[in-house]
């Protein structure tokens, strides 16, 4: 539902139909768009400043009074399915959808994002409308504004966009969960020379006190650097695939540590019992002290990064506001990095990397025979 709702918004609202809505759009030259995923509804803007006023009345108008015209609504619906079939040939597309069900079975967060094509077929225009009421509320809202704008300028724009909607969301209570620990190995065949292996685990919370050592770990093990063990012993050593990268993801209610890698049919079993290996060393004997140099050095040297346009900026404020870092995180991050020290490594390694909890999702077509959960 959040998905079809956030490619409705800009699809005709208030005196204007679809058509009429994104001419208005360009003739400002106005970028505007909406986002679902698990945790979150959100919406983008980006204007001239001499449009500006133009283009915060469309967004009033996209948020407070969109229309759910039947024909936008069954183009929008034709759009779903279509990706739908395309995500379904995706090998990375299908590996995420197949992890999240077996991590989190019978949980919302085991369920596709964009859904069935059973469940968006019922969708219906009051669907939607019920919907949007309930979701769209003051009392959840994060906003981040960047660029040629200050805040007494600002104050009445937000009032004008959302002064209107209800003050409390309707939101349906979200039971805790954990990723699972039955681990597994799940194939999914699929007619490719490469496979996508994707394995996940449980991650730690961003507000954990062992949050930055962990994130330290992930960087070590398979930070997208040309460094991290995973470069080094799947593509450098071995060349057994083009990238190997781990995620550790704190943005979601439930924080996960994700490895992804792409490698030859015939090569899976092999890539799984590297990573396997790598797991097993960080979480027994920690890093080494160059190792950890190197990475507090890339890791702080590579903060201001986050700063270099303004998209990067918003975004950046908006995780600070969304993770409840505190409005000083800009300035102390980079100083509880340096903190991290070789125990706290080996301590917090041992903690996360548990081997014998992986979910394993291969997409392609390896041999079976040769892979196990061990």
């Amino acid at each position: 539902m959040s998905n079809f709702l956030s490619r409705m918004l800009d699809q005709g609202a208030g005196d204007l139909d679809a058509v009429a809505f994104q001419r208005r759009k360009d003739d400002i030259a106005m970028r505007l768009r909406f986002d679902s995923d698990r945790d979150r509804l959100s919406g983008w803007l980006e204007t001239l400043t001499e449009h500006r006023d133009s283009a915060v009345e469309l967004l009033r108008l996209a948020l407070n009074e969109p229309r759910f015209d039947r024909s936008a609504m069954e183009r929008v619906h034709e759009q779903i399915l279509a990706k739908m079939a395309a995500d379904a040939k995706n090998p990375e597309k299908v590996a995420a959808e197949t992890w999240h069900s077996i991590a989190f079975p019978g949980h919302p967060y085991g369920r596709s994002v964009i859904g069935t094509q059973q469940s968006v077929k019922a969708i219906s225009a009051r669907d939607l409308s019920k919907y949007h009421r309930r979701i769209l509320a003051r009392n959840g809202l994060k906003v981040v504004a960047v660029g040629d704008i200050d805040v007494v300028t600002l104050k009445p724009l937000l009032d004008k966009v959302f002064g209107a909607l209800p003050s409390e969301q309707q939101l349906i209570p979200l039971e805790n969960v954990t990723v699972s620990s039955n681990a597994k190995v799940t194939v999914v065949k699929m007619p490719v020379a490469q496979s996508v292996v994707l394995l996940g685990l449980q991650g730690i919370r961003r507000a954990d006190s062992d949050f930055t050592t962990a994130d330290v770990i992930n960087h070590i093990f398979g930070g997208d650097t040309d460094f991290s063990r995973l470069w080094t012993e799947v593509r450098a050593k071995r060349g057994l695939a083009y990238s190997a990268f781990s995620r550790l993801n704190a943005d979601s209610k439930i924080p996960t540590l994700t490895t992804t890698v792409g490698t030859r049919n015939n090569n899976v079993a092999k890539v799984i019992n590297l990573i396997r290996e790598e797991m097993r060393h960080m979480a027994r004997d920690g890093v080494s002290a160059g190792d950890l140099a190197n990475a507090k050095d890339y890791l702080t040297g590579s903060f201001p990064l986050n700063f270099n346009t303004n998209a990067n900026t918003a975004d950046m404020l908006l995780r600070i506001q969304e993770q409840k870092l505190g409005i000083d995180y800009v300035n102390t991050r980079n100083a509880k990095i340096e903190a991290v020290s070789l125990v706290d490594i080996k301590r917090v390694a041992a903690r996360l990397l548990n081997v014998d909890a992986l979910q394993i999702v291969v997409v392609g077509d390896p041999d079976k025979s040769e892979l196990s959960t061990d």
